[in-house]
């Protein structure tokens, strides 16, 4: 068994260095996928030379910010990396991490969902698929599944996208829209001026406890220490959240701030209920601002970043 093991292993590391290959020498596939946009998300997080303010989180933050005004207003290069929450938390740290740098100013902003350490297999196996160095920020209790279910799918996926033989479908890991509508900074607009869904209003986390486990905690601490040696800082904003459905959390949302605010060198800029907005204010989920809630919340982050950037 060990040795079959060892051939297996050495059989999918040759298939996935040949689908390595065809992406990176042939063509760039053409996708209408959502989650196809880490692919540019990385590519400007290489382009852009620091000091920048980098963008983390789910898609809390693609439909969230609006990165060409706060370039505008703090004189430093904006890189949205949010793109989805079922990345998990430690994956998105993970993405950002090499690529600190002396003075990038890091905002992390997180579903509050997330504080309970979830991510999705699924959605974390398609970025890797249409951008296969995520790979490596693949968590290690999800290698074992990967190996046994999704890396010989994976590699033929990555080589029917490379030879254009599959557009990667119009999935999206949010309700709001496909890969064309990030614009440059990574900021999701493709939703601008269009009507809302229909339903019975944005969702919001309802139905999933807040917490902060001990383990979230202790990512977020070393990453703000990881942040601090690197000669950058590290803040958090808390997601917009419809005013009523944070009412109803009030207790559970408390709880997550003060441990939160406990954790050294990571700069909690605002609290849940600075980022409450009507439910007019959302496109189709209680996390997606439309245009003009994504132009208030800038505003807001602007005005929290302008003293930590002073203070550099």
């Amino acid at each position: 068994m060990p040795a079959f093991l060892v051939r297996l292993t050495l059989f999918l590391l040759l298939q996935a260095l040949l689908g390595a290959a065809v992406l990176h020498w042939g063509r760039v596939p053409t996708t209408t996928n959502y989650l196809a946009g880490t692919r540019e998300k990385h590519a400007r997080l290489q382009r852009i030379a620091p000091p920048r303010v980098l963008l983390v989180g789910g898609s809390n933050v693609p439909f969230g910010f609006q990165s060409a005004r706060i370039e505008d207003a703090l004189g430093l290069a904006v890189v949205n990396l949010g793109l989805v929450g079922g990345l998990g938390i430690g994956f998105m740290l993970d993405e950002v991490r090499d690529a600190v740098a002396p003075g990038d100013v890091v905002v992390l902003s997180f579903e509050y969902e997330l504080f309970n350490g979830g991510s999705d297999a699924a959605v974390q196996r398609q970025v890797v698929q249409f951008r296969p160095a995520n790979l490596r920020h693949l968590p290690v209790a999800r290698w074992p599944g990967f190996l046994d279910r999704d890396a010989l799918p994976l590699i033929g996926g990555a080589f029917r996208a490379a030879l254009g033989l599959d557009r990667g479908g119009d999935a999206s890991a949010t309700d709001g829209g496909a890969h064309a509508g990030f614009n440059a900074w990574g900021d999701y607009v493709g939703h601008w001026g269009r009507p809302r869904p229909a339903g019975d209003g944005p969702r919001g986390s309802r139905g999933t406890a807040v917490t902060l486990t001990g383990r979230v905690r202790e990512q977020l601490a070393r990453f703000a220490q990881y942040c601090r040696e690197r000669g950058a800082r590290c803040a958090l904003t808390f997601p917009p959240h419809p005013t009523a459905v944070l009412e109803a959390r009030r207790d559970e949302v408390t709880r997550v701030v003060e441990a939160l605010r406990a954790i050294p060198g990571l700069a909690v800029l605002d609290g849940p209920f600075d980022q409450a907005y009507p439910e007019a204010l959302f496109y189709d989920t209680g996390y997606h601002l439309v245009e003009a809630g994504s132009a208030q919340r800038t505003d807001k982050l602007i005005a929290a970043l302008r003293p930590l950037i002073a203070g550099r």
